[in-house]
């Protein structure tokens, strides 16, 4: 591979892509639980899935990459969150020499991903973003297509194996952030406090807040990479707030939560547990509390996150906060139950806790949406469909074979 030049690499990879009804995919594997359900899911569809394995230097990445290209000829290159991509973009840059189609799916926002305000290789990446809310930004970052795809069920959590484990009245899975704080508060600059300070009380008030906008007119002269850092600390010192907030007046009424030891600090009148690996001993935890509780991170304005699919899946209740993507997702208070503030959440806590009967129903009614509509074979269907009609031959010349 080493001896043979980028044009005569170009020519031996300039095969049709496309061109079967069953794509060929190379699926970079970051060692993250959704490369796994997204194996799973284009298996199931009938694709065909080679893996690679991540190493940690570029150098490695590329020859992995090449190797797999040149040997199984893969229709695109899917990756979670740009895992397998180097920071100066030389990876994105020789795919799009090559001509390879990238999928990239963004489950974290792709700004703090990127760490850049330029999305690397537009040519021959597209866009896909758990949060419809980073469209706008990843366009003026200079992405040409990005489209809008939700997270779905884990495999797992369709058909648990784990008996339900009785952990009480009311639990919640999740990370208090300390990690994430400690990790981006490290590298904010002293300019960059009192910055990420208005960012954080911007989205308490308001997860819908142009946080964005908001740096630039605070601290317009400043290099991108340290508005970003600003924005990322503040967001996740702001969602452990929110969390905090919310879960406080719960923890006298037998809250459990399953999380880092964060929440020792932050809560200690709580039962803690240690975190467990995303799963079917999660699913077994959600299946034997009365109620989960969801307080989605603030780096999503609109989205959903991964309980309000696993928890009804694996027979667990779940009283959510209130996402615009609830309502486009389910059927609100007949599918999921939901709550707008800290108020409200003690309330529907007290009904649901005296209403099993009701609970049940949501459960069963929020089930059978998942089965039809929210699983990861509906999401990765539709973006192979992208995928084949930004690079490929349309669905219609597949079947007849042209």
């Amino acid at each position: 591979m080493a001896s043979i030049s980028q044009s005569a690499l170009k020519a031996r990879l300039s095969y049709r892509k496309f061109e079967r009804p069953a794509a060929r995919v190379l699926l970079l594997d970051g060692n993250y639980h959704l490369v796994d359900a997204c194996e799973q899911a284009l298996v199931q569809l009938g694709h065909t899935v080679t893996r690679l394995a991540l190493p940690t230097r570029v150098d490695e990445v590329v020859r992995g990459l090449l190797w797999n290209l040149v040997q199984h000829e893969p229709d695109m290159v899917l990756t979670i969150n740009h895992m397998g991509f180097d920071d100066s973009g030389h990876v994105a840059e020789l795919l799009e020499s090559l001509q390879i189609p990238v999928a990239v799916w963004y489950v974290d926002s792709p700004l703090f991903v990127l760490r850049s305000e330029r999305f690397p290789a537009p040519a021959y990446t597209t866009a896909f973003t758990w949060e419809s809310g980073y469209t706008p930004l990843l366009l003026a970052a200079g992405a040409t297509h990005v489209h809008n795809l939700p997270l779905a069920v884990s495999p797992a959590f369709l058909t648990p194996t784990l008996p339900a484990h009785n952990v009480g009245p009311l639990l919640f899975v999740g990370d208090s952030m300390a990690t994430a704080i400690s990790k981006w508060k490290g590298r904010v600059t002293t300019r960059g406090r009192p910055v990420a300070e208005a960012i954080r009380q911007a989205l308490l008030n308001d997860r819908h807040a142009d946080i964005w906008s908001l740096a630039k007119s605070l601290w317009p002269n400043s290099p991108p990479t340290a508005r970003l850092d600003a924005i990322a600390y503040a967001t996740w010192r702001a969602t452990a707030d929110y969390r905090t907030g919310l879960l406080t007046a719960l923890a006298a009424h037998g809250l459990q939560i399953v999380g880092d030891a964060g929440w020792r600090r932050l809560l200690p009148q709580a039962r803690l547990t240690p975190p467990i690996n995303h799963g079917p001993e999660v699913a077994s935890l959600y299946a034997g509390a009365a109620i989960n509780i969801n307080a989605t991170s603030l780096q999503m304005p609109k989205a959903v996150n991964q309980r309000l699919f696993d928890v009804p899946a694996a027979g667990g209740f779940l009283l959510t906060d209130a996402q615009n993507d609830v309502a486009r997702l389910f059927h609100p208070e007949t599918e999921v139950a939901t709550y707008r503030d800290a108020a409200e959440l003690r309330e529907k806590v007290s009904y649901y806790l005296a209403h099993p009967e009701v609970r049940a129903t949501i459960v069963r009614s929020a089930q059978e949406r998942i089965r039809t509509a929210h699983r990861y074979e509906h999401r990765l269907a539709e973006l192979v469909a992208i995928m084949r009609r930004r690079h490929g031959l349309t669905a219609e010349s597949v079947k007849e074979g042209r």
